[in-house]
């Protein structure tokens, strides 16, 4: 049930179209750490697709083909880390893929989050895409009734939130989008307002203002993270809804003058860490 070929020096050509065939009951293979420049076209589960755990990290992997998963409909976890792909295809998933709640593509050379690339993903929970080169404005997972909970943007390039890019996120939990280059007000009206968001960090941008709308829907949040960044004011009121749980509130390192008034975190009972 579990193959383990890693560290050695398979290449994309060197799995031929029967390498796995009679691995019917294979639910992971590990093909880490090899000398793979594509996603093999010959992995041979078109008739034992019963794969359900792929790890291709630590590879030189440059591109993915459209509907490059298309054999394997089991599939629940894809690490793709440390590689070097530079684009997403807009149909590179497909609906047979609606059961992968795993995707990570860490530490490649993504510029681009195709805004259909994971529309068929009905079941992705968690998405990793931090230290690549996605740029400009995220518009969102584009998800019908997503079930996403953790998300990893950070050290990209991004520039701008849309106003709507948590829309259907009603269970994301975390959100990470520390070090890019987020430098407009901060507005993240269109959150659900049943949403369960927990932790929000955004370290290391260039955030000059914060409105007071900003947590206006986030009742479960305990974390947020607004360090060095360049925010000159606090938003008064904090604008924090009835009953909040906020526990931690990090602007360390910013240009704050005037301090901050008596009383300002006085309705904020769980808070912990300043």
């Amino acid at each position: 049930q579990y193959l383990n070929v890693t560290h050695n020096l398979i290449t994309s050509s060197g799995i031929s179209n029967i390498a796995f065939s009679n691995f019917c009951k294979l639910l992971k293979l590990d093909l880490s750490s090899n000398s793979l420049t594509g996603f093999p076209k010959n992995l041979g589960f078109t008739a034992c697709n019963s794969l359900k755990l792929l790890y291709m990290q630590n590879n030189a992997i440059s591109n993915l083909d459209e509907n490059f998963l298309s054999n394997l409909t089991r599939l629940e976890e894809l690490n793709l880390d440390n590689n070097q792909i530079l684009t997403l295809k807009e149909n590179g998933m497909t609906y047979g893929q609606n059961a992968l709640k795993s995707l990570k593509i860490q530490k490649n050379k993504l510029v681009s989050l195709p805004s259909s690339f994971l529309s068929p993903l009905s079941e992705l929970e968690t998405l990793f895409l931090n230290e690549n080169q996605i740029c400009c404005t995220f518009g969102g997972f584009n998800i019908p009734n997503s079930k996403i909970k953790y998300v990893k943007l950070g050290s990209n390039k991004l520039t701008q939130l849309s106003s709507g890019f948590l829309n259907d996120t009603s269970l994301l939990r975390y959100i990470f989008l520390d070090n890019n280059q987020i430098s407009s007000d901060l507005e993240l009206s269109g959150a659900p307002k049943n949403n369960i968001l927990e932790q929000i960090y955004l370290q290391d941008n260039e955030i000059s203002a914060l409105s007071s709308e900003f947590l206006s829907t986030f009742y479960n949040l305990r974390t947020l993270d607004l360090s060095r960044n360049k925010l000159t004011t606090l938003p008064h009121p904090l604008g924090l809804p009835i009953g909040s749980h906020l526990q931690n509130f990090f602007f360390l390192d910013n240009q704050i003058s005037g301090g901050v008034a008596e009383g300002y975190f006085a309705n904020v009972t769980d808070l912990r860490y300043i």
